[in-house]
């Protein structure tokens, strides 16, 4: 779980959350321990990501969600 602060268009501060596909959203946000409580997602994407283990290379898809604590 990857956590980054952004900027709103409209300058209010908010949460860039990047989590792995095996993780729900909803347990990805919880996880990372902002807000503590309610939040509203603002923006959610998802894309795919290339790994490597052992010399293999492995597929999955990253999501992320641009969350405002409320």
């Amino acid at each position: 779980i990857t956590v980054s602060n952004v900027k709103t268009p409209y300058g209010t501060d908010a949460y860039r959350i990047q989590c792995p596909e095996s993780t729900s959203m909803e347990e990805c946000i919880k996880s990372s321990g902002i807000c503590g409580g309610k939040y509203k997602i603002l923006d959610k994407a998802e894309y795919p990501e290339l790994y490597s283990s052992g010399g293999d290379l492995f597929s999955g898809s990253e999501r992320s969600n641009v969350v405002a604590c409320i």
